[in-house]
């Protein structure tokens, strides 16, 4: 296996750079933002609870 490429930033070069909006998922797909806001770690089935960003 190869050891990938490496750019003087130190980023993969594999990998085009994706700039992602939140306020356009947030317009535009709010159940996404809500699927991806759960906090998986203190969750349960009957009370959800949400990360909570600083």
């Amino acid at each position: 296996m190869m050891a990938p490429k490496l750019n003087s930033s130190g980023s993969n070069e594999d990998y085009e750079t994706t700039d992602v909006s939140e306020n356009m998922i947030r317009e535009q797909m709010p159940e996404i933002l809500d699927i991806l806001l759960i906090d998986r770690t203190t969750s349960t089935p009957k009370h959800r609870k949400n990360i909570i960003l600083g």
